[in-house]
């Protein structure tokens, strides 16, 4: 099966030329998730699993939450799966304060998700 990893803040770098000079990366990261929705629900492949790297954002608020299970679901219905990784420690601490821990499969290193999802490819 295919992996494909995305960096979220490679993505708000993207989606950023669109945006007004002071647009802080809360308000890029917004726009890059919207814009992955809906490459997604084009591109996503049934089978595939994307990793999505949260290595280099600082915060992620509810919109980006509601924007995240947007994503999932997307993938979801097109038959992927979703994996998210690099969380800071804040970052992690509102996925699991909102309860989304139990809804997102998160690990720690992209390294780490792709050996998780090989190991439940082959199961």
């Amino acid at each position: 099966m295919r992996h494909r990893v995305l960096h979220a803040a490679a993505l708000s770098k993207a989606e950023s030329g669109n945006m007004p000079a002071d647009a802080t990366s809360a308000d890029e990261l917004e726009a890059a998730l919207r814009a992955l929705t809906g490459r997604l629900d084009a591109e996503a492949a049934p089978g595939e699993a994307i990793i999505l790297d949260f290595s280099d954002i600082d915060y992620i608020n509810s919109s980006h939450l509601a924007q995240l299970l947007r994503v999932r679901k997307k993938l979801t219905d097109r038959g992927a799966r979703l994996m998210l990784c690099g969380m800071s420690d804040q970052l992690w601490s509102t996925v699991h304060l909102t309860g989304l821990d139990r809804v997102f499969k998160v690990a720690a290193t992209v390294r780490d998700a792709q050996g998780i999802l090989s190991i439940e490819e082959r199961a």
